[in-house]
């Protein structure tokens, strides 16, 4: 019988699936209000460095629990069952349950400014029930999907990095924030790392199905660490391009993002393609949301069974051996 758990590749792209989402093409038109490019850059790439910290962190701890469940896991076997017990259920509510409702319904406000009759309410909801059945059926089947939409995601944001260092500017930018301080603006500089954090947010998503790895001990950590390295690597990337070819001023678009849903992305392709290079980035955006949800879907439920299995919840959510857990699936 073929073995279907999980290895390097599929790990790296829950990473990568948790990790790239609309952050990246918004936070430098926020940052570039306080900032100029060279600080732009130097705040990602410490951002980069603290969430490569954080991964070495966890594939050490990964290392000594290599099991699923994530904090929650980790928390109830180094510290206290009932301090883990709160971690999973702040998982259970916050920590991906929200997040899904909030990525699907992004979908479809980008699905809408493709096609104005979609309903983002409606198309999230049909999403959330349409990746549900897609992780309840089956391992491999689940697994197979997860692929293909962190793929065809990469494809996507290589293809965007491609065309702005080919068709853009690469000369190293000579504009200033119009809120420009004497000195290095290190509140500014501070207060801006937060959008950096907000857009580096997943690089610990294989802990919490290190339990379904082939060789959790080798894989998880190096799902992590080289996931989270080729994100801050794509990160810098499009960032180049961002700071080479807008402005300050149009950088402030991203202030109307959450009514016209534009990004600098947008910006950027309807000025190298027009209005078809903008609606690419939509469709980027859109399967960016997509299999961020779709990751979420899968790595939740192994919370919730987790927790089942230790009596924190119904046993009936914990699944079967090679099987995903369905009922935890559902919830």
């Amino acid at each position: 019988m073929k073995d279907h758990r999980l290895g390097l590749f599929s790990g790296m792209g829950m990473v990568i699936a948790n990790m790239i989402g609309a952050g990246v093409f918004l936070s430098t038109g926020f940052m570039a209000q306080d900032l100029n490019p060279k600080q732009i850059l130097l705040a990602w790439v410490i951002g980069a460095f603290l969430a490569l910290a954080g991964a070495r962190a966890y594939a050490g701890i990964a290392q000594i629990v290599p099991h699923s469940g994530g904090e929650y896991r980790y928390l109830s076997t180094l510290v206290h069952p009932a301090l883990g017990c709160l971690a999973g259920w702040a998982s259970l509510l916050l920590g991906f349950s929200a997040p899904i409702a909030i990525d699907a319904i992004a979908a479809g406000a980008f699905a809408n400014t493709l096609a104005h009759w979609i309903n983002p309410k409606l198309f999230a909801a049909a999403l959330i029930v349409l990746l549900t059945a897609v992780h309840a059926i089956g391992l491999r089947f689940s697994m197979n999907a997860q692929n293909a939409l962190v793929s065809l995601k990469i494809i996507l944001v290589v293809g965007f990095v491609i065309a702005g260092l080919a068709g853009g500017h690469n000369s190293w930018p000579t504009w200033q924030p119009p809120s420009q301080s004497s000195g290095f603006p290190l509140g500014p500089f501070m207060q801006n790392l937060f959008y950096i954090a907000f857009a580096f947010s997943g690089w610990n998503a294989a802990v919490y199905a290190a339990s379904e790895f082939k060789n959790p001990k080798r894989d998880v950590p190096r799902a992590m660490l080289l996931g989270c390295g080729l994100v801050g690597i794509l990160y810098l990337l499009v960032n180049w391009v961002f700071v080479t070819n807008l402005t300050p001023e149009q950088c402030k678009v991203v202030f109307t993002y959450e009514t016209a849903r534009v990004t600098l992305g947008h910006l950027i392709m309807k000025n190298l393609v027009g209005d078809f290079g903008a609606a690419c980035m939509s469709v980027l955006a859109i399967i960016a949301f997509i299999s961020a949800v779709s990751a979420m879907t899968f790595l939740g439920p192994r919370v919730y069974a987790a927790m089942s299995r230790d009596g924190f919840l119904p046993r009936r959510l914990q699944g079967k051996e090679g099987k995903p857990p369905i009922g935890a699936v559902v919830l």
